[in-house]
C-alpha cells in the first residue's frame, strides 16, 4: 500500500545488513529512484524510535528479541547519521 522503497528499508534493516552501508545498498535498488529523501529520512525516525521504545519493553521478552531490537534500533539510527552527514 505504500511506496516500494518502505519494503527496502524494512528489509535491510531486519536483515543482518545493519553493519554495513546500508546507504550504499538501499541506493543499489531501482526500488529507490523516485523516493523522496525527506520522507525516507522521516521513516527512518520512526523506525529509530520504535525500535528504541520496543527495546526498553523488558516484561516477558525474551533476551534474543530485546538485542534484536536494540540492533535494529541502532542500524537505524547509524544509517541516518550517515544520511545526514553525507
Amino acid at each position: 500500500m505504500g511506496p516500494d522503497w518502505v519494503d527496502v528499508v524494512c528489509l535491510l534493516l531486519e536483515s543482518d545488513a545493519g553493519s554495513q552501508d546500508l546507504q550504499g545498498l538501499f541506493g543499489q535498488n531501482e526500488r529507490v529512484a523516485a523516493a523522496d529523501p525527506l520522507a525516507v529520512d522521516a521513516f527512518l525516525t520512526v523506525l529509530a524510535s520504535c525500535w528504541r521504545h520496543a527495546a526498553t519493553l523488558t516484561d516477558g521478552v525474551p533476551s534474543e528479541l530485546k538485542g534484536r531490537r536494540e540492533f535494529s534500533s541502532k542500524s537505524t539510527l547509524q544509517w541516518l547519521q550517515q544520511r545526514w552527514h553525507s
